[in-house]
């Protein structure tokens, strides 16, 4: 079975966008098209955001880029509000060869706005209170407030814009970057691996370094890393083979390095993972959501949209 880090989003059927409160347990490293804005309401968890990691806590308010490959792991009971949306909402305001990379999150020294964090958190809470709308207005209201959480985003925060030199480009580095996925997939074993995925994808070793850092933060090897420790714990959990078998069958040729790599990743050791994490039936899933209370996070929601006035 294949691990992808590819995540699809499908979008509220009267608006484009997707907007939900959630309790995370954990989600693997992934990517996606679009925006994702994070509110965190309770609790706290880690965010790995490129190579960088962030602890987010309650009234943090994040903002990953399109994709760039992250994922969050629950430190303490958490309610998170998301809203997804797609890069396309800008192109009105922009030459559709260009792509706005934000820089907004609070728990960063780096990435402050040129207002205060609450005015995103006030538009953010209040698309989560009208999420499911019941009538026309309701519908409009909200397309409304996303683009005002848009014209904020342009206005108030920091951002570079690059430049495609067409469409297509643009369109093609993502499934430049599927392509390469696959093919580590299928080649873990491989001893000159790297080689053969610049051979295969028609780069050079610096080239392929540039377009993945460029678009998601990763070198190669940690590309390569990342896909060998997820097939990893995937076959711990599906199987009852040895750690040094999962690991040669990994591509890791000594097991002190797949040890060592892969508590780096997930903060225990393999077979802590498994006494863990058990076997499962059925697909990996990206996300790990727990269950809460529903009525605690309408009353959250209400509580920041209040406050952030």
């Amino acid at each position: 079975m294949q691990y992808s880090i590819f995540e699809n989003i499908e979008h509220h059927k009267d608006y484009p966008a997707k907007i939900f409160v959630v309790s995370i347990d954990h989600s693997d490293l992934h990517w996606h098209y679009d925006y994702e804005l994070v509110v965190v309401l309770k609790g706290s968890l880690t965010l790995n955001y490129g190579l960088q990691r962030y602890v987010i806590r309650e009234g943090d308010i994040v903002l990953v880029n399109s994709k760039i490959i992250h994922g969050y792991r629950n430190i303490i009971d958490n309610l998170c509000l998301f809203v997804q949306f797609p890069p396309q909402l800008l192109e009105q305001v922009l030459n559709k060869n260009q792509v706005y990379y934000f820089y907004l999150n609070s728990a960063s020294k780096t990435m402050r706005p040129k207002t205060q964090f609450s005015v995103f958190v006030h538009t953010a809470v209040e698309l989560g209170m009208r999420r499911n709308p019941r009538n026309p207005a309701d519908i409009l209201r909200i397309n409304s407030l996303l683009y005002m959480l848009l014209a904020d985003l342009v206005e108030y925060s920091h951002y570079d814009i690059y430049q495609y030199p067409d469409r297509a480009a643009f369109e093609n580095d993502s499934e430049m970057f599927l392509r390469a996925i696959q093919f580590v997939e299928q080649n873990l074993k491989n001893e000159n691996i790297k080689q053969e995925l610049c051979r295969y994808v028609g780069m050079s070793e610096k080239t392929l370094y540039r377009f993945l850092k460029s678009i998601t933060g990763f070198t190669i090897s940690d590309l390569i890393n990342s896909i060998r420790i997820q097939k990893a714990k995937i076959m711990l959990k599906q199987s009852d083979k040895s750690v040094s078998f999962i690991s040669q069958e990994c591509g890791f040729n000594y097991e002190a390095t797949f040890y060592r790599m892969f508590k780096k990743e997930t903060d225990v050791t393999p077979n802590e993972y498994r006494q863990r994490g058990g076997r499962v039936q059925g697909d990996p899933k990206v996300q790990g959501y727990l269950s809460f209370n529903r009525w605690e996070a309408e009353a959250l929601l209400k509580k920041y949209f209040y406050n952030a006035n």
